[in-house]
């Protein structure tokens, strides 16, 4: 019954529009600043406590949470604002309007991070002028215990409710726009995290194979391995693969000599040490090669192309990697079993950097590198252009209201047909419309053919072909001159 209150009284709070007022969500968001800032001591020691991340890893998460709340806080402008609410009123267009929905709901991944996924969405929706309403589960984590002091003593509230569920479908309006971190269905007003969308790395023989391991190793390992971003499987040249691996392993090392921090299955709360229910399910597997393995994960070569562990989500450390014979190859089988990959990393040269992300249907690529901002928090909503600085912008929870305070040219000239009170005007008017619309479309500019990929390779392989055949025509040209003689 305590949640029906708290939801209650936040959907009141929507109704009676006080966060429309910027000064308002200022205070707000400065508020929440502060107490984040204060609790510094008890927000580490609970993120460390209950997630086995390093100090430094826990740090990081703070960090990156207090800056996006500061990041929204600072996009709010209280003089371009009245300038937008007043555009119509002073005879110009606001083609950008934009209002807020009303309450968001947000359901955040508890398996990682779950401060920052908590913290930064919660800001987000503030900044646009909703209320919030955040489930929290009860549980035996500390995390969330400080999240509601946290909030408690920051926040009005009545613009912010904590309920240990999900609420009714009842509550779900069209004024309620849904965060939800774990996954879900798709529907209206929904903002849906991918959650179980792989993340692939293609590791071309044109590559730096050391900066590619490492990246990826970092990516894989760091905030143990639960970041939905990390790569779950890596596909590298069959012809770099051992150079790859060596490297892999050299980069691995200060991980696996860590200990204390190792997770079971991704979970939080798991006994320290252990190493992962990957690792342990796959290493007996036929086809798979352990190229190394301790207490605080391992690396995998996957040998076999029907293993189960090429489409495996992985929220640990453990490291897949797998032979492809070219970018081509590679493609495929990146289409197969991902399907739209969640991200793609690709290390090649530049121009097959390109290539491999035109021809995956990731919803992210990154050419020769992995941006280490990533792996904090959950995978962002594919339904906008994913901006690294800005993993939750706030018009995410926000709808379009477009004003407009002027005709279009088109329709000053339409009414020139529609509103005209003469058959002259009409029919001048009619004229230049079809003049307009029947006039012919520009020349295309003369094409010039470039060498693409595909050219390239068939002009090496011609190459390849012509010169042993050349070499033979001379010799059997000159045999034929001598036997003349």
């Amino acid at each position: 019954m305590a949640d029906d209150k708290a939801l209650a009284n936040v959907r009141n709070t929507a109704l009676d529009g006080r966060l429309q007022n910027i000064f308002w969500r200022q205070d707000q968001l400065r508020s929440l600043h502060g107490k984040l800032v204060a609790q510094e001591p008890a927000v580490l020691e609970a993120i460390t406590k209950d997630s086995h991340n390093t100090l430094a890893e826990a740090k990081i998460e703070y960090y990156l949470a207090l800056a996006a709340v500061k990041q929204h806080y600072s996009s709010l402008n209280p003089e371009q604002e009245l300038e937008r609410e007043y555009r119509v009123a002073h005879g110009k267009d606001a083609a950008d309007r934009r209002e807020p929905i009303g309450i968001a709901y947000i359901e955040p991944a508890t398996a990682h991070t779950l401060f920052y996924s908590v913290i930064v969405p919660l800001a987000s929706a503030i900044a646009a002028g909703n209320c919030v309403v955040v489930q929290l589960s009860n549980t035996l984590q500390t995390t969330p215990s400080v999240l509601r002091e946290v909030l408690s003593s920051a926040l009005d509230p009545d613009i912010y409710a904590i309920v240990s569920s999900r609420p009714p479908q009842s509550f779900f309006t069209s004024t309620v726009v849904s965060l939800l971190q774990n996954g879900g269905e798709p529907s209206a007003n929904t903002l849906i995290s991918p959650s179980s969308a792989l993340a692939v790395a293609v590791v071309d023989r044109s590559a730096d194979l050391d900066a590619a391991a490492k990246a990826v190793v970092t990516a894989r390992f760091a905030f143990n391995g639960r970041s939905p971003y990390a790569p779950d499987v890596v596909l590298v040249n069959e012809f770099a693969k051992e150079a790859f691996l060596n490297s892999v392993v050299q980069e691995s090392i200060r991980y696996m000599a860590e200990g204390g921090n190792g997770v079971t299955n991704g979970k939080p709360g798991a006994k320290a040490g252990m190493k992962g229910r990957a690792v342990e399910e796959l290493k007996d597997e036929a086809g798979v090669r352990v190229v190394t393995a301790g207490s605080s994960g391992g690396v995998l070569d996957i040998q076999k192309r029907d293993s189960p562990a090429l489409g495996r989500k992985i929220g640990e450390r453990c490291l897949v990697v797998h032979a492809i014979s070219s970018l081509d190859d590679g493609i495929d089988l990146v289409n197969k079993i991902a399907g739209s990959p969640l991200a793609t990393y690709v290390f090649a040269d530049l121009g097959s950097c390109k290539y491999v992300s035109q021809f995956t249907a990731s919803h992210l690529s990154f050419a020769n590198h992995f941006p280490l901002d990533l792996l904090v928090g959950p995978a962002a909503p594919t339904t906008a252009p994913l901006d690294t600085t800005n993993r939750f912008p706030s018009a995410l929870f926000t709808t379009p209201r477009p004003s407009y305070a002027n005709a279009t040219a088109l329709a000053q000239r339409l009414s020139g047909v529609l509103q005209s009170g003469t058959v002259n005007m009409t029919a001048d008017a009619l004229k230049a419309l079809k003049a307009e619309g029947t006039s012919a479309l520009p020349k295309n500019r003369p094409y010039k053919k470039g060498i693409g990929f595909f050219e390239q390779g068939i002009l090496t392989g011609l190459g390849l072909t012509a010169v042993p055949l050349l070499s033979t025509l001379s010799v059997l040209t000159c045999g034929a001159s001598l036997s003349v003689y």
